[in-house]
């Protein structure tokens, strides 16, 4: 556990505090969840952080959220509260990471929802403007179909 929170604190501190555009799913292929973010990813992305095995994920296609400090932006999950919810997940010999988002609900306001990716492993690049284009592929295929924000597992074959 403790060598599991030190690469999530690593991680943490390598992402930038400054990212007006927020984060996005910028591609999920072979099991691969890319995450990316930006400054002005008009031009380019600043961070991209892969979730290597992924078998869960339910975070939104993209959010803006100001109020967290990228510091704790990934954190260890809590796998009695996560086989609660979801008893069908085998988390055996995985990583679980909750992310907690402040999400846009009714008349500007927002509410704390937390998030979880079951993966094998996770690591960061960073990027520079001459590196780092932005090349989002990820078509969220629950858009439309449920309701927002979606919580259950993105992952198509479960």
């Amino acid at each position: 556990m403790e060598i599991v929170q030190n690469l999530l604190t690593s991680i943490n501190h390598k992402i930038p505090s400054n990212l007006l555009d927020g984060f996005w799913i910028n591609d999920f292929e072979n099991g691969v969840l890319d995450i990316s973010a930006s400054f002005n990813r008009i031009y380019y992305r600043n961070i991209s952080i892969l979730f290597i095995g992924v078998t869960f994920f339910n975070l939104p296609e993209s959010w803006q959220d100001y109020d967290i400090a990228t510091a704790d932006f990934l954190k260890l999950g809590h796998q009695k509260s996560f086989v609660g919810t979801f008893s069908e997940i085998d988390i055996s010999n995985k990583l679980l990471i909750d992310v907690y988002l402040n999400m846009p609900v009714a008349n500007n306001e927002k509410e704390l929802y937390g998030f979880s990716i079951v993966c094998d492993d996770v690591a960061i690049t960073n990027f520079t403007a001459d590196n780092g284009f932005y090349d989002k592929r990820y078509k969220d295929p629950l858009v439309g179909k449920m309701k927002y924000p979606i919580i259950q597992n993105r992952v198509p074959y479960f």
